[in-house]
């Protein structure tokens, strides 16, 4: 079976405005130095529009990972296991830190109010300013990565990812722990260890507006307590107090930044599945769920065994992105190097497939059969005609038949004798339009949707008998309508009646300024006079 693959995706990108705000998560901010633009979903490709990350933040992320291994110098180590905590303020996040942890086995947490610690990053936050998305991804993969405090383990990042770039940045990097995971298994000097295959795991943990904000009011209420018994006792470490936790409306305030990002954090679905932790109920209840969404998520992921077999094989979509490379690099090296091959096939789907192209056009797919010469002779021939056609927008899969062909009789024996003949098959499909819905896309009413009445926007009936508009005497046009149909005779009456009705208003109007005769009195003496030469005409006849 030949078959032809056409269609590879361009590089997207996506717009994402950014919100700006003094009490803005610093997580969340990221510059707009590089505008993104909106994404298109590409035909054909086997990554849908979600699926595909930004060029603003394949470009961040390209310099940051450069940067990083600047630092390291190759000797950084890829953890075993990335867990991203995130989730609404006050939803419990910083409380099942140490829950995930040890069900994980991981060795480290990171928060994201770490990470932007530096005295660099404060100082964009005390301006006002929004911290780059470089700072942001520089600091995070130092975390990650760097070799004096990763053990190979595992980590758990909270509170990141927060915005649509930031997403990118989590399955960039994925991307690039899996590539060289790839190319270090490959390599038998190696250390395999500094590259185990990545296993990223996602939990957000989700509670509504006003269970966030109590529990937020309720978090401050504790600290304050806990620091009083530290200062009468005089021992133990003193709790800080987030000004947010103090303040209702900066309670809601963080709720909503959280919720502006909600659609963008769900946005992690397209590159891992999870589902959403209802964190509302007790602590036990969640941490019961938690278990449960990590033990899904982990049955997602091959034994270690089984993907060491199967990892040499490329993914489909890796396929699909240099097929029109390929594609165009092929149709260029067969008009340079076989220029009377190339026309020669280019007048046979002129002369002989096209025409059966035409004739299935309604059903979206043909079969077109042939032992042409040109086919038989060369089986570069059939990869031209797949091709070209590709390129066109059909696909195409190909095969050869076997057909026995009865070429004389033996008149001894009996026998019949036959030869093989080979028969070049070709199915070819392509997108089809439904053609009653481009009958009403095209009808007489100027093209517009049909309304819910059966009738165009023009305001013509389809498929129905055309009444002009000057013969319309009031009522429902459909009434003459169904008048056509079922009784002719009346409605061709009832049409000379309308005319006659015009005529006679017509001609009173004119003839009250001439003083000639009105058509009123004319009228019945012409049929007076009509009536009596049809009598007489039948008289005669007998």
């Amino acid at each position: 079976m030949w078959g032809a693959v056409r269609g590879q995706p361009d590089d997207p990108c996506r717009l994402q405005h950014t919100d700006r705000g003094r009490d803005r998560d610093p997580a969340a901010a990221s510059s707009e130095a590089i505008p993104d633009q909106a994404s298109a979903p590409s035909a054909g490709t086997t990554l849908t529009t979600n699926e595909q990350t930004s060029l603003k933040a394949q470009l961040v992320f390209d310099a940051s990972w450069k940067a990083m291994e600047d630092r390291f110098g190759g000797k950084y180590v890829s953890p075993r296991e990335i867990v991203w905590l995130n989730g609404a303020p006050g939803s419990g996040k910083g409380t099942n830190v140490p829950f995930i942890m040890r069900s994980r086995g991981l060795s480290r947490s990171v928060g994201m109010s770490q990470l932007l610690d530096s005295p660099e990053i404060k100082s964009f936050v005390d301006r006002g300013e929004l911290v780059p998305d470089a700072m942001v991804l520089d600091a995070l993969l130092d975390a990650i990565l760097s070799p004096e405090s990763n053990d190979g383990h595992g980590i758990l990042i909270d509170g990141f990812p927060r915005t649509a770039t930031q997403v990118d940045f989590v399955k960039l990097l994925y991307d690039k722990l899996m590539e060289r995971h790839v190319r270090t298994a490959a390599d038998p000097d190696a250390d395999e260890w500094r590259s185990p295959r990545p296993s990223f795991k996602v939990v957000i943990l989700y509670v509504d507006e006003a269970e966030s904000v109590r529990r937020q009011m309720k978090r401050a209420e504790l600290t304050s307590l806990h620091n009083e018994r530290v200062r009468d006792a005089g021992t133990g470490d003193v709790w800080s107090v987030r000004a947010t936790d103090v303040n209702e409306a900066l309670c809601k305030r963080r709720y909503q930044v959280f919720k502006s990002h909600y659609n963008t954090i769900l946005r992690l679905k397209s590159y891992f599945p999870f589902s959403l932790i209802d964190a509302m109920g007790s602590l036990q209840d969640c941490r019961a769920q938690i278990n449960r969404e990590l033990r899904y998520q982990s049955s997602l992921d091959l034994d270690e065994k089984t993907y060491a077999s199967i990892r040499h094989l490329p993914l489909a979509r890796d396929l699909v992105r240099v097929a029109r490379q390929r594609l165009v690099f092929r149709l260029d090296m067969y008009c340079r190097r076989h220029f009377r091959l190339f026309t020669d096939i280019i007048s046979l789907i002129d002369t002989e497939v096209m025409p059966v192209l035409k004739q299935c056009s309604m059903a979206g797919h043909a079969e077109y059969r042939s032992r042409h010469p040109l086919l038989l002779k060369s089986h570069l021939a059939v990869d031209i005609l797949i091709d070209i056609l590709t390129d066109r927008g059909f696909n195409v899969a190909h095969f050869v038949e076997e057909r026995l062909v009865p070429r004389r009789v033996d008149m001894k024996s009996g026998k019949i004798l036959s030869e093989t003949e080979d028969v070049h098959s070709f199915r070819i499909t392509f997108n089809k339009e439904n053609i009653r819905d481009m009958a009403h896309a095209s009808s007489a009413g100027g093209g517009g949707a049909d309304g819910a009445d059966g009738t165009s926007s023009g305001g013509l009936i389809v498929g129905k008998t055309f009444v002009p508009e000057h013969l319309r005497r009031g009522g429902n046009p459909e009434e003459l309508t169904g008048l056509a149909y079922q009784h002719p005779e009346a409605y061709h009456d009832e049409l000379s009646e309308r005319a006659l009705e015009r005529a006679r208003a017509g001609g009173e109007e004119h003839a009250a300024g001439r003083g000639v005769t009105p058509v009123t009195e004319r009228v019945p003496k012409t049929k007076a006079k009509l009536e009596e030469g049809c009598g007489d005409m039948n008289e005669r006849e007998d």
